[in-house]
This record gives structure tokens, sequence and C-alpha cells, in this order.
């Protein structure tokens, strides 16, 4: 097996534009969790932020990095001349062990910023839980 120094599969279009995606998605992803707190949301809905974050950091790791994961597990490459199949195997499958190693840290990234954001205290009351309502309805005052 040939091992390539750094393989790339994407050019300087698709990393300007999954930078772009993924920085936006960040900052939609983080100002979901600002409004979710303001708002008093229970925690448990903040894991709802999973997947954009998971999807922004990904975006931002593949162009960091060069590699589209989609493209490598197809085999592929675009390198500003329109999608073509990688002539080399081995760098073929180079790219896609780099493109496991990508999903990897993005999913732990992903895990590790949600948790923290889970963990945040609710600000206020939190709208779905319990405890004032069975406070009202014991002390007789609706």
């Amino acid at each position: 097996m040939t091992y390539h120094q750094n393989p790339v599969n994407i050019g300087l279009r698709g990393r300007k534009h999954r930078i772009l995606l993924g920085l936006a998605t960040l900052l939609l992803s983080l100002g979901g969790f600002a409004w979710m707190f303001v708002v008093g949301v229970d925690s448990i809905w903040r894991w709802a932020l999973f997947l954009p974050l998971f999807g922004g950091i990904l975006c931002v790791v593949e162009a960091k990095s060069s590699t589209c994961v989609v493209l490598a597990a197809l085999g592929a490459w675009d390198l500003g001349c329109g999608t073509q199949k990688i002539p080399d195997s081995g760098l073929e499958t180079d790219l896609r062990m780099r493109a496991i190693k990508i999903i990897g840290l993005s999913l732990a990234a992903a895990l590790a910023i949600t948790s923290l954001l889970v963990l945040a205290p609710c600000r206020g009351d939190c709208s779905s839980s319990p405890a004032p309502v069975q406070a009202q309805a014991d002390s007789g005052r609706w």
C-alpha cells in the first residue's frame, strides 16, 4: 500500500463552500441554544442541536483537511475540474481512512458540545418542569 503525504479530494472552491456553510450552521446552532436558554426551554430539548452542530463541525473539518467524506466514500474527487474517479486505489484508501477519522472527530466534538449545552442550567423556570405546577397545586393557589 502506498501512503500519500497529504491526500485531498476537494479544491479551493469546495473548501470555501464548506467553511462558509459550516460556520453559518455553527452560528445558527449556537443562536438556537441562546434562544432556548433565554426562553427557558427544558434542557432535554437542547439535544435537538446535536445534528446541526455535527453538520457544522463536519463542514469546518472537511474544509480544514481538504477532504469531502462523501466524495471519499464514492472514491471520487473534485479538484476544480468536476467530479472524477480517483485513479489510484492507494490514494482512494487513504482518503477513505481520513474520512472515517473526520466523521469520528466531528461526532465526538458535537457530542461534547451538545452535552455541555444540555448541562447548562435553565434560566428561570424550565417550561416542561413539573415542580412549579405541583407546588402551586399543593398550596391550593391557582
